[in-house]
């Protein structure tokens, strides 16, 4: 008989209630590192009804965001529950905080409940919780991410998508500038005829961006700048607008994690 538990691996495969959480690490190579058992280890894991309402597959095809989501469950050091109190901040192996809160009879870990703690294995210690852990996002997402959360770039998204630049946009290392026409900036466009034309749609969407970041503070009164596409624009200030050529921007500096959005009334 093996003297105690086995490594926190075992110890979840026995429970019987991890199948997604194991399932998961397997896909993740991160098996090896739960079953190191020269490892302290912290696990704040997920039973299998936490997964309700997650998408289970696309997030088993997406490893490398998998093994981070899972890292951001761990602790490499053994903390027991003693060790937790109300408002502790705890930086996880995936390099994200989470918030413990303890009140009314419970333990929080940002959003999850821990329905059980201080399940002990050889290497480290399991604290069940009830949801997968979700994190808020440090700052904010790409430009495609901005865009689509403000509702109001469905054509120019949809243009985008045509044109096969979403990924260019939505690139983390990308430095960019977007010039970026509302959904009403597309009244009176043939968008149909537009959406058609992929190589003409391309040049059209790169001569509203530059690769580069230019803030609202950066533009000037008869600044020419040429665009990713190849053209030149001007910029004219006055009458408290800043024109475009023909557009004008009505909201600037709306920051992405790659770059910055001005927003304009008109295509180019």
């Amino acid at each position: 008989e093996p003297e105690g538990p086995g490594t926190v691996v075992d110890v979840a495969t026995d429970a019987g209630v991890f199948g997604t959480l194991l399932a998961a690490a397997t896909a993740a190579g991160l098996v090896e590192t739960l079953n190191n058992p020269d490892a302290t280890l912290t696990v704040f894991a997920p039973r299998d009804t936490a997964f309700e309402g997650v998408d289970v597959n696309a997030l088993l095809a997406d490893t490398e965001g998998l093994k981070t989501l899972l890292l951001n469950h761990v602790l490499l050091s053994e903390v027991l529950s003693t060790g937790l109190s109300d408002g502790q901040v705890v930086t996880m192996a995936g390099g994200s905080d989470v918030t413990v809160m303890i009140g009314d009879g419970k333990v929080m870990i940002n959003n999850a409940e821990v329905v059980t703690v201080d399940v002990m294995a050889s290497n480290g210690v399991i604290h069940i919780i009830d949801s997968v852990i979700s994190f808020e996002p440090e700052g904010p997402g790409t430009v495609v991410d901005v865009a689509t959360d403000a509702g109001v770039f469905g054509t120019l998204l949809a243009a985008a998508t045509a044109a096969g630049l979403v990924e260019t946009l939505n690139n983390p290392d990308a430095t960019l500038t977007v010039f970026a026409p509302r959904d009403t900036a597309f009244e009176g466009v043939d968008v149909n005829a537009l959406l058609a034309d992929t190589e003409g749609l391309k040049t059209l969407l790169l001569n509203h961006v530059l690769l580069s970041e230019v803030l609202s503070t950066g533009l000037s009164d008869g600044q020419v700048v040429t665009m990713a596409g190849g053209s030149d624009v001007t910029v004219m200030i006055g009458d408290g607008k800043v024109m475009i050529n023909n557009a004008e921007v009505v909201t600037v500096d709306v920051m992405a994690s790659n770059g910055v959005i001005h927003i304009i009334d008109s295509v180019i």
